[in-house]
């Protein structure tokens, strides 16, 4: 049987899984609603209507547009939320199955002696790290409020699935 300070790594390291999947999966959404926020502005701009709806505007109001269509142009370009939507999404799936294997390892450590569980908390670890390392490949910051807040939200899953401290 795994020693106690296995099981609470054991339950630190799924609760982080769970985690971190919904920060990704956060992530992606955003990133996913910044593509089409920039592409709706870009669509809404090429619109033939658009040109002579700006002739009737004062020149201040022209070119106001003018640069908010020009940013936005440059984020789709620059930024590439559509990309780094993609990729965090791809994060999500992995990490979906990696806290799916966290939450199996749950429920068989008890079977498990100290070695064997150390084995599989090496190899869960080490792919949480190798799925989450891609952030790094499409420049994605650290967003501290949305993982606070996903976080919480895997607090209150895991307290209402597995009691209050697992």
């Amino acid at each position: 049987m795994a020693s106690e300070n296995i099981r609470a790594e054991v339950w630190g390291d799924m609760l982080d899984a769970d985690r971190i999947t919904r920060y990704y999966q956060a992530l992606a959404d955003r990133h996913h609603r910044n593509t089409l926020l920039v592409r709706l502005i870009l669509a809404g701009s090429a619109m033939a209507g658009v040109v002579s709806f700006l002739a009737a505007l004062p020149a201040y109001a022209q070119v106001t547009f003018g640069l908010v269509i020009a940013v936005a142009v440059v984020l789709d370009l620059v930024v590439d939320f559509q990309r780094k939507a993609a990729v965090l999404h791809t994060i999500t799936v992995d990490m979906r199955h990696n806290a799916v294997e966290w939450q199996d390892l749950w429920g068989r450590i008890d079977g498990m002696n100290d070695n064997e569980a150390r084995d599989r908390i090496n190899a869960l670890s080490h792919r949480m790290n190798t799925i989450t390392a891609r952030t790094g490949d499409i420049g994605v910051g650290e967003d501290p409020r949305l993982n606070q807040r996903c976080a919480e939200a895997t607090y209150a899953v895991f307290t209402q699935q597995y009691g209050l401290s697992g």
